[in-house]
């Protein structure tokens, strides 16, 4: 099964004024429509696979990345030889092809899935047939309290159970205040997560870790510090029981294993595109079961959904349904829960009229 072609698209998809999961009366919020780059590999024998992921920019790097240096390379591989194309894709000297191989990777995956009928949570150990679901609608930083609240609200309506509340990590004192009351409203049963994204140093962080835990009862402190503050996050965990996440950020399977190696107890947020797909998440999350540490993968539900219900360390998937809109019968939410559609590979359709209706021109 030989690769013929990869055909790289860019789309971007609305979601201006709107909440993700719409009730009567809940608040409206202006949000940032995602760029996505999408990519189907197809091959000799007429089976495709497809990958895809949100970008905050370079789109046109990724694309001309895509045409000039994983194609010469990959076109006339074996497409179900993931291991060897991973390996000879990181010898590539361009930060653009290595983020859009990400992409690439995902689709091989979903190839593999399809080429033996089985869907990709089967094909990746068949742990559990739905995954916990936990929402980062409430994530970013900028949303006021109320607005965090009012998604919060229709995030519980609909039957999610946590959620993560981001803060910008400028104002500690006012960032407090912002926590608290997203907890008093949406209450004390919910898993509730908080995020700096890596903004405190060392002495903020520790008394922001400590009031997390006597005044807020949280769940996790993600981000607190910087990516490569080893020490910082190995001291901060021996001085609070707040847990600790990290790793959105990361680019290699290495960072990863000297954070495991340096023994703190620390939740591991691969960002599956970031690392560069799901071929070194996996490694990320083999290490992270050997030393039990639990995996909750950033983004991308309707990957992350496969790997939750397929291994059994990954513990949850992060519901963030802006890309549902490309798909005929996206992953689906029930009591909580999110569940994989039920077709091969990642079981996911692309949905024609909207990728016409969405697709950006490329010069």
């Amino acid at each position: 099964m030989k690769i013929t072609r990869l055909h790289a698209r860019l789309l971007r998809i609305p979601i201006a004024k709107s909440v993700a999961l719409p009730i009567a009366g809940a608040t409206v919020v202006d949000r940032q429509s995602p760029i996505v780059l999408l990519i189907q590999a197809e091959t000799d024998e007429g089976v495709a696979g497809l990958g895809f992921g949100c970008i905050c920019d370079g789109g046109r790097s990724l694309m001309s990345a895509v045409a000039d240096d994983l194609m010469p390379m990959l076109i006339g591989e074996n497409a179900l030889n993931h291991e060897r194309l991973w390996a000879k894709t990181r010898l590539v000297d361009n930060p653009a092809a290595q983020r859009a191989y990400g992409i690439v990777d995902v689709a091989l995956w979903d190839l593999k899935g399809k080429a033996t009928g089985l869907p990709l949570w089967q094909l990746l150990g068949g742990a559990r047939d739905a995954a916990k679901a936990f929402t980062a609608e409430t994530a970013p930083a900028h949303l006021a309290a109320d607005d965090t609240i009012a998604i919060g609200r229709v995030a519980i309506a609909n039957g999610v159970k946590g959620l993560r509340v981001g803060v910008r990590g400028v104002d500690p004192e006012a960032e407090s205040r912002k926590i608290v009351t997203v907890r008093d409203a949406l209450g004390e049963d919910i898993w509730f997560a908080v995020t700096v994204e890596s903004r405190y140093d060392y002495e903020t962080a520790l008394p922001m870790a400590r009031f997390l835990e006597e005044e807020v009862g949280a769940d996790w402190f993600e981000d607190p510090l910087a990516d490569d503050d080893l020490n910082g996050y190995s001291h901060l965990a021996a001085r609070t029981d707040t847990p600790l996440a990290t790793g959105g950020r990361f680019t290699s399977v290495e960072q990863f294993v000297r954070l495991i190696e340096t023994k703190t107890p620390v939740t591991l947020r691969p960002d599956l595109i970031r690392l560069g797909g799901l071929t070194p998440l996996l490694k990320v999350a083999a290490v992270a079961e050997l030393y039990h540490r639990p995996v909750f993968p950033r983004l991308l539900p309707e990957v992350g959904v496969h790997l939750a219900c397929g291994l059994p360390g990954v513990q949850a998937v992060e519901y963030t349904p802006a890309l549902f809109p490309l798909f005929v019968q996206p992953p689906s939410l029930l009591n909580g829960n999110l569940h994989p559609p039920a077709g091969p590979g990642l079981g996911l359709e692309l949905n024609p009229d909207a990728v016409a209706k969405y697709q950006i021109p490329v010069k």
